[in-house]
């Protein structure tokens, strides 16, 4: 065989082994680490309320108002082809890799009003928090857990 040829192979199965090292030691704690959270989350629409089904809380974020107090801003997206009237929420922000016995970063009870059919609405509200706004997770690392509260 030429000389080549053995340092590719050489380092083909060296890739190889080094890949396969990585799967099953790396890859399959982080896959069932996700598969273990995605089931401890509640089911959309999982609360009692008829209208849960239709209704989902995106687009967190955190931030300081002008009196150096933090609040949330979040948007209420309404899915079904009817305005939803007194829409009250009772929204739990919790860090994405919280387990369930975890404290919540804040919990938050969102009097929404009015969203209209397959329409969206902004909601904005002091964030009830023991934490200073640069210890709170970004966006990105926080979940939302939601109840509609009102209307029944």
């Amino acid at each position: 065989m030429p000389a080549w040829l053995v340092g590719v192979l050489t380092i083909a199965v060296l890739g190889g082994a080094l890949f396969g090292l990585y799967r099953f030691v790396g890859g399959r704690g982080s896959t069932s680490n996700a598969d273990a959270t995605a089931t401890k989350l509640p089911a959309a629409g999982a609360s009692k309320n008829p209208y849960s089904k239709y209704v989902e809380v995106v687009g967190v974020r955190l931030f300081e108002n002008d009196a150096k107090k933090p609040v949330v801003r979040f948007t209420v997206v309404n899915h079904s082809p009817a305005e939803i009237t007194g829409l009250e929420l009772q929204v739990v922000l919790k860090p994405v890799d919280s387990k369930p016995e975890t404290e919540p970063v804040s919990e938050i009870d969102a009097k929404v009003g009015s969203v209209p059919a397959n329409g969206t609405k902004e909601f904005e509200a002091l964030l009830n928090t023991k934490m200073k706004i640069y210890e709170l997770p970004d966006w990105q690392f926080l979940k939302t857990d939601f109840v509609v509260t009102a209307p029944n």
